[in-house]
């Protein structure tokens, strides 16, 4: 098995696993591959393919990235094993959370590709109807000015090999009632699935994998839409919507762990290999 699909390995390659292929990349100009000069690009795409080809099985996180391998790449849907993402960090739901005065939280150190000025803008309009409500900011390049707005606190960076920042960001998302990262493109989002874990519901991105990270837990929205993202906020604002879909959150996320994408994986590649339909107990 081999983790993506800008090389190859000598021998058969039983099954390739992503998040996104160079054909979506190019698309949504995606890091690097948007800077590279089209004869590279197209290689890149050309050796994508034939990796995609030789394989015996295609391993996607989302559906998102499973339709490009199939429509992108003329790849048989039966190629395809869909397995999610697993999280990073897990945490309990909190038990005491004050459900009645909304608490958005965002997490993301791309502000412009997590779209942090389009949360801003509609969490100013939502605060506008609900004073009580704030909006707690973690993550790199986020303006000066949120310092003079009403209702936003911005914690830094809080960097994952840090424990002390790690526990400040645990304590965030124990008072969350809800998660926004509407991102202007988001491959999958394992915070999405992290927040459902601990209960919280999710305002997510159509662009990308999301909605399957999110499933029921929460809302997607057009990241261009910001009348959408704003009632999206002002919905999931009302406490009995947020808790009920914390609960529906929870119960996606219980099948995105690392063990789970594990048996999906095994199992699957115990088709391949074996020619059979299911996989020994």
């Amino acid at each position: 098995m081999q983790i993506g699909t800008g090389y190859r390995v000598p021998g058969r390659v039983t099954a390739t696993f992503e998040d996104m292929t160079v054909a979506q990349a190019l698309r949504h100009a995606w890091g690097e591959l948007a800077e590279l000069p089209p004869s590279v690009a197209d290689g890149r795409r050309r050796l994508q393919a034939s990796v995609y080809r030789a394989a015996d099985v295609c391993f996607l996180a989302t559906s998102w990235a499973a339709s490009s391998v199939v429509e992108d790449y003329t790849v048989p849907p039966e190629k395809i094993g869909l397995t999610g993402l697993g999280v990073n960090r897990r945490g309990e739901p909190a038990c005491d959370k004050d459900w009645t005065h909304p608490r958005f939280l965002f997490v993301g150190n791309d502000w412009h590709r997590k779209n942090g000025d389009a949360v801003l803008q509609s969490f100013g309009e939502l605060h506008e109807q609900r004073p009580d409500a704030r909006l707690d900011l973690v993550g790199g390049g986020v303006p000066s000015t949120v310092h003079d707005l009403p209702g936003v606190v911005h914690h830094g960076a809080l960097p994952m090999g840090d424990p002390q920042a790690q526990r400040r960001l645990a304590g965030l998302f124990a008072q969350a009632t809800c998660l926004v990262v509407p991102s202007r493109l988001e491959p999958a989002g394992i915070v999405y699935a992290e927040a459902g874990s601990m209960g919280i519901p999710s305002i997510g991105t159509t662009v990308g994998g999301a909605a399957d990270m999110i499933g029921d837990g929460g809302l997607v929205v057009d990241p261009t839409d910001l009348d959408a993202l704003t009632q999206a906020m002002v919905r999931l604002a009302d406490h009995a919507m947020a808790q009920e879909a914390g609960a529906r959150a929870r119960r996606h996320a219980e099948g995105l762990t690392w063990e789970a994408v594990g048996l999906r994986v095994a199992e699957r590649l115990w088709r391949a290999v074996t020619d059979t339909r299911e996989a020994p107990e």
